[in-house]
């Protein structure tokens, strides 16, 4: 599922091409061999993104271990999306480049 949510996210981006697979190691691995393809100027702004990802797919695993409830795919996304527009809302800059595409994409689902 996290791949898959990776796949959703990347792809209004033009950032398809980055997504992590199943053969992906960690997180870590992924995340320097992405932002490895990204100009310098770039990879601040993709951090912030890739830890507010990561940060959702902690609380739907956490949400399935510990509580036994799980979202679909489009529900997890466009939670991400809602969130982060509220983050934008709030001043929070680096998710801004994300946002607006995330939001014409996913909330379309």
């Amino acid at each position: 599922m996290a791949c898959q949510l990776w796949q959703l996210l990347l792809q209004p981006l033009g950032l398809l091409p980055l997504a992590p697979n199943v053969e992906d190691c960690s997180l870590a691995d992924w995340w320097l061999r992405a932002r490895g393809h990204l100009l310098s100027e770039d990879r601040p702004a993709f951090d912030s993104m890739v830890l507010f990802v990561t940060w959702f797919l902690w609380k739907e695993w956490n949400a399935r271990v510990f509580r036994g409830l799980a979202s679909d795919l489009v529900a997890i996304a466009k939670a991400v999306v809602s969130e982060g527009e509220l983050w934008c809302q709030a001043g929070f800059k680096p998710l801004s480049a994300f946002v607006v595409p995330w939001s014409l994409f996913v909330l379309s689902l």
